[in-house]
């Protein structure tokens, strides 16, 4: 559902634009800047499509590009030049961002923007973004990330560190993680898949699917209007705590230490033993389908 939302916004120029014929015009930018420990990284970005890679290594390097298209070439060029780049220290932090310069709104692009931003930081830093109508990959070591994004695409794989998170109309998929995660999101849908740490969600609309893996984690879990989907393994090492309220379990998970209980229009349900890690599941009015990861491996 959010995957078409965001499509169907974003692509709405675009597609008025590419039922003709179209020019493209690019332009380009290749920086590095020195970096301390310490320092801060800020992104600041709109229809911007960001990939970040760890290194070891003392600076941060972006390679930009920036494309503009449009049915007349000269429009399209204009355009280009509309948008500032900026990657520079002040202080402390290392700014990027690719703001609108005009004068007048009338003056706004006609063409279709993007920006293609690849990022290459040292390991351990802090970075913060913000950023909408785009893509986010981040993949390596970080020590902190703090993401604040509308209508992106957003996608961490074998990532470490601690993440903060506001998303709003986004795709949101975490595999191989491992830190201190904390997921605001509305009309975001989110899956977690191996993740090990300490993981906390608020969800609202949207849908989330989580898989359990062997690690162990310490999750706490509140949704509303968003179902629910948790694949586990027979080999339960995490005591499970799951609330309904207006809503139903659904599950194929045989376990000798299975609980459920009902009372008026809230239900509750308990796997596996008190142990070391803990998952806790509150659902408001979606229901919660617990899956075995065998039998969905057997279909």
């Amino acid at each position: 559902m959010n995957h078409l939302i965001i499509t169907l916004l974003f692509l709405l120029q675009a597609s008025l634009i590419f039922g003709q014929e179209t020019f493209k015009e690019v332009k380009s930018l290749s920086k590095t800047i020195s970096y301390q420990s310490g320092e801060f990284i800020n992104i600041s970005g709109e229809r911007t499509f960001i990939n970040i890679q760890v290194a070891d290594q003392s600076e941060v390097t972006a390679e930009v590009e920036i494309v503009a298209r449009y049915k007349e070439q000269s429009q399209a060029q204009k355009d280009l030049e509309k948008i500032q780049i900026v990657f520079e220290k002040r202080g402390n932090t290392i700014y990027f961002s690719n703001a609108i310069q005009i004068e007048d709104i009338a003056d706004k692009p006609k063409s279709n923007i993007k920006t293609l931003l690849n990022l290459t930081i040292p390991k351990y830093a802090s970075v913060e973004i913000r950023n909408a109508f785009g893509d986010l990959a981040i993949t390596g070591k970080i020590d902190k990330v703090d993401i604040e994004s509308q209508f992106c695409t957003i996608e961490l794989m074998d990532y470490s560190g601690d993440l903060k998170m506001e998303s709003k109309y986004d795709e949101c998929k975490l595999v191989n993680c491992k830190g201190e995660f904390n997921i605001n999101s509305d009309k975001t849908d989110l899956s977690i898949e191996k993740v090990s740490g300490e993981l906390i969600i608020d969800a609202n609309f949207g849908k989330l699917d989580i898989i359990y893996g062997d690690n162990l984690i310490n999750s706490e879990i509140r949704t509303e209007y968003t179902p629910i989907s948790v694949y586990l393994s027979p080999r339960l090492e995490i005591y499970h705590d799951y609330t309904c309220r207006k809503c139903r379990f659904i599950t194929n998970y045989c376990d000798e230490n299975v609980i459920q209980e009902s009372s008026g229009k809230v239900s509750t349900l308990t796997l596996g033993a008190e142990g070391v890690s803990k998952s806790k599941i509150v659902s408001l009015s979606e229901d919660i389908n617990i899956i075995s990861i065998n039998s969905q491996a057997n279909r």
